[in-house]
């Protein structure tokens, strides 16, 4: 049986005979701080935007949950701990099986380009997000963006294909002056990704 739904009758887990990581680091570099279980781990925030129904969600916790239960058992590592529901749960696999150091993707990210330097000498930031909510500010790469922006007190215009943020004190606490949302220039959310760059140009124009 495929899929994380097998991972109810997961029993036990063998440690192999030899460990053939023994001198290599693992860092995987995460998009999300969400914990792996609970009402901010991976189902229940994530499931319903991967295509999970509401009784999916609650067998996929139930087999995540079995699935942290084992691993911390047979293998004696914590995996419902902070950036373990990044990518449908896969950092949880890499800090349980491989031992991986877990890190913030956009401070990662934010480090590698010296977006800090940069930042502090713009004038006006542009980030762009598929669906501006608050998953956006789970630890996202336009968040890292958000949180230099207050840092160094830039205003930022934010271009999306959705916006479904209403609340207005949490864009302004972010810094975020405008929000930019392609669906509202499209006859549909369909031809907003399909035309997205024509239609990106047309907005260009007119803003």
């Amino acid at each position: 049986e495929l899929g994380a739904k097998a991972l109810l009758n997961l029993a036990k887990i063998k440690k192999p005979q030899k460990n053939l990581l023994k001198n290599i680091k693992i860092t995987a570099v995460c998009d999300v701080n969400n914990i792996l279980l609970g009402k901010k781990g991976s189902a229940k925030v994530y499931g319903k935007q991967k295509g999970a129904n509401a009784k999916e969600i609650i067998l996929l916790e139930k087999a995540l949950t079995n699935y942290a239960k084992i691993v911390k058992r047979d293998l004696g590592i914590n995996i419902n701990t902070k950036h373990c529901a990044a990518a449908g749960a896969i950092a949880s696999g890499l800090k349980g099986f491989f031992k991986a150091d877990l890190t913030d993707g956009s401070k990662y990210i934010s480090k590698l380009l010296e977006l800090d330097k940069k930042i502090k000498n713009t004038d006006l930031i542009i980030t762009t997000e598929g669906s501006l909510d608050r998953q956006t500010f789970f630890g996202k790469a336009p968040f890292g963006i958000c949180r230099l922006a207050k840092k160094y007190k830039k205003p930022i215009i934010f271009i999306c294909g959705q916006n479904k943020l209403r609340n207005k004190t949490l864009l302004k606490q972010n810094n975020i002056i405008k929000v930019i949302e392609l669906k509202k220039y499209a006859r549909n959310i369909n031809q907003s990704i399909l035309e997205a760059k024509n239609i990106l140009k047309r907005i260009l124009k007119e803003e």
